[in-house]
């Protein structure tokens, strides 16, 4: 009877615990989404990471590279601007053309003298006369230094320029870099927090999964159907199942025979009274038989007083036809009467 009562109830758990089932089985699947869109964003983040620390060294090594430069630079200038040193090498080419001019000049000069203005120019002091004319490849070599050293200046510039320039480019390079690696780390975060949340959701619903089933097992178990991790729970039930319909049948085969028995008991009662009528008008029955038995022994002893040895039965027989044949007479007679 409790298996009756209780069966309905245990089925609608069984239902609830398979709807509990399926929800915990969404949840890993999300939870398993959730870690492998983590490991996404943590792949994504390593090679943002990586690509932040690749143009980084660059910015390094071109940063290293440019400060080189400058310092060679500097070095080459020795504390003065290449623009200085284009005015002086102009300054020395222009006097190098004085000094081919001069030198064109020997005849003009020769008539200097001085304290006389110069016919060309009015100047009254004439340095360059014959003996103090200055050497022209002196003025070359200075020329031709200042020129190697401008080569070199502007060289060394381009190379600094370039590396600036490259420079410029790790560093736009690297803004991005970490704007994209700040993206991602937002992105693993977010991630992070979506499974922290979908892990414990899902120990959450594994956590009453397991209560619910467990409560479940042990009502079971008060019906007599073991349960444990090896056993499924649908199984036993379909065992109570078949339990309560063997109740079942085994209670419509008890009511079906108590049944009969009380149509039997009735029955029984019903012949009981019978007997008991008819062995009271047995008992009737025997008394009146008795009597009359006793009455029979009277008037046999009276009949034996009375007629003796003679046979009752052949002296009615007797006397019957007697009386026949007197009515016989008397018919003739009465007939024969008619007749006349």
């Amino acid at each position: 009877e409790a298996l009756a009562t209780s069966l309905p109830a245990i089925e609608e758990q069984s239902r609830h615990l398979d709807a509990m089932a399926q929800d915990t089985a969404q949840k890993a699947a999300a939870e398993k989404a959730a870690r492998q869109a983590l490991t996404q964003a943590e792949t994504a983040l390593a090679g943002c990471r990586k690509e932040t620390g690749t143009i980084r060294q660059e910015q390094t090594r071109t940063a290293s590279a440019l400060e080189q430069g400058k310092s060679a630079l500097e070095k080459i200038l020795a504390g003065r601007t290449l623009r200085e040193y284009r005015l002086e090498k102009d300054l020395l080419n222009e006097k190098l053309r004085n000094i081919q001019l001069v030198a064109s000049l020997t005849e003009h000069r020769a008539r200097l003298q001085d304290g006389k203005p110069c016919p060309l120019c009015g100047a009254l002091h004439h340095p360059y006369t014959q003996d103090t004319i200055p050497a022209p490849d002196e003025t070359t070599e200075k020329i031709a230094a200042i020129d190697r050293l401008i080569t070199q200046a502007e060289t060394q510039d381009t190379t600094n320029a370039r590396l600036q320039e490259t420079a410029n480019r790790t560093h736009n390079a690297l803004s991005e870099a970490e704007k994209k690696e700040l993206s991602a780390s937002s992105l693993q975060q977010a991630a992070q927090q979506r499974l922290d949340e979908r892990t414990q959701e899902l120990a959450t619903a594994n956590h009453k999964l397991d209560e619910y089933r467990n409560a479940l097992s042990a009502r079971l178990q008060t019906l007599g159907a073991e349960t444990t991790p090896e056993t499924d729970i649908p199984a036993r039930i379909d065992t109570l199942r078949e339990r309560l319909a063997a109740w079942n049948t085994q209670t419509a085969q008890k009511t079906t025979v108590e049944k009969q028995r009380a149509d039997t008991d009735s029955k029984i009662q019903r012949l009981a009274a019978i007997i008991a009528t008819r062995r009271e008008t047995l008992q009737n029955l025997m008394q009146k038989r008795q009597s009359l038995q006793e009455e029979w022994t009277a008037k046999h002893d009276t009949r034996n007083t009375l007629f003796g040895e003679r046979k009752p039965d052949e002296e009615e027989s007797r006397l019957n036809r007697q009386i026949d044949e007197a009515e016989t007479a008397e018919r003739q007679a009465r007939e024969r009467h008619d007749t006349a």
